[in-house]
């Protein structure tokens, strides 16, 4: 990137000054260009496959809630019911290490529409619980409670935001109010089944039993999504990858760089309505910042899209979270903000 900003320098300079006879450009110059793009090709693509392999632990993560899930309804007790909370919280800590990759979608919404359409799915908030079961006041309320209403993957599909974005019937968010409840205070009790029916109520009716049939679908619906995510990834003729590799390779870092301070614009948001002081959001996110950051250090300064200060302070805020204080979101925007950016042809499709 030195390069680049001192030949367009020197440009500007001599247009200037009086015609000269032209000088030819060293030899050296441009095998350096080469030699720089070539880099920023090994990186960008570096950093798309280490996102691919964090959405990948996504996938194990969510594996081992969906046997929780089953463990919880074959033998519904608290310990089971804990155990399957606790299965949540790893799963939404490894989804928000995905922060920056996600945040792709943010900053160039029109070239990533796939992929926000996917993440609408596996992390959609903030929700509206009422939408989905029993709240404060309204005992009866969402699909658990509304009996017309089948309990299938077309349903939970079909009514997924139909209306209003709140309205969400899917994803992480979803299960995190059906485990945890609206204020974290959810007993095993509502997911005890039952094979009695009442005057008005059979026994597919009852509470309980929806309630447990919407937890099993949401999680295996929930799994499903992330594993279709990660074949989106790394396939490079899907509609997400080849968004990506149709930018050139220094324009892909100028993403990089923009996710970077979109997610980190998110460390202040409470992720966790329902699972309240139980999530890790900066620790995770920041350990996230942190996996890519790491790949990128063998890289020049100038192309790279960190550099030794801002991995050190990445690993101070984390030690900061450690100790339970707040990260400092203003001080990492300023060093993700001094990298020039770097600005792809005007012959391509640049990020919105």
């Amino acid at each position: 990137m030195r390069l680049v900003l001192l030949f367009a320098l020197l440009a500007l300079i001599a247009g200037c000054e009086p015609q000269q006879k032209p000088v030819p450009a060293p030899a050296s110059t441009g095998a350096s260009i080469e030699a720089q793009s070539a880099a920023a090709e090994q990186l960008s693509d570096q950093l798309w496959q280490i996102a691919a392999q964090s959405i990948d632990n996504s996938n194990l993560q969510c594996a081992q809630l969906s046997q929780a899930v089953q463990q919880l309804l074959r033998a519904t007790d608290e310990k089971n019911l804990h155990a399957t909370q606790q299965a949540w919280l790893a799963l939404h800590g490894s989804v928000i290490e995905n922060a920056t990759a996600f945040s792709l979608a943010t900053v160039s919404p029109d070239l990533f529409a796939p992929l926000a359409g996917q993440i609408n799915r596996i992390d959609s908030q903030p929700i509206a619980p009422g939408f989905i079961d029993a709240v404060a006041g309204y005992p009866y309320s969402g699909l658990v409670h509304d009996f017309s209403t089948p309990i299938n993957r077309a349903t939970l599909t079909d009514q997924h935001q139909l209306t209003d974005d709140s309205e969400a019937l899917l994803g992480l968010h979803v299960l995190e109010f059906l485990l945890f409840g609206e204020n974290g205070e959810r007993q095993a009790e509502d997911f005890i089944a039952t094979e009695q029916g009442t005057d008005s109520l059979s026994p597919q009716q009852r509470p309980q039993n929806r309630r447990r049939d919407l937890l099993a679908l949401t999680s295996k619906i929930l799994c499903d999504d992330l594993e279709a995510l990660t074949n989106l990834w790394r396939s490079k003729h899907s509609s997400i990858s080849s968004a990506y590799y149709q930018l050139p390779p220094l324009g892909r870092l100028m993403l990089w760089r923009e996710a970077m301070a979109a997610a980190v614009n998110t460390l202040a948001q409470n992720e966790c309505v329902f699972a309240a002081d139980l999530c890790q959001n900066p620790q995770n996110l920041l350990s996230g910042l942190e996996g890519l950051l790491a790949s990128t250090r063998q890289f020049d300064a100038s192309l790279s899209m960190s550099d030794e200060q801002l991995y050190a302070i990445i690993k101070d805020q984390l030690a900061e979270v450690a100790q339970n204080k707040l990260p400092d979101t203003a001080i990492l925007l300023d060093f993700i903000a001094q990298t020039p950016e770097q600005t792809p042809p005007s012959d391509s499709k640049s990020p919105q």
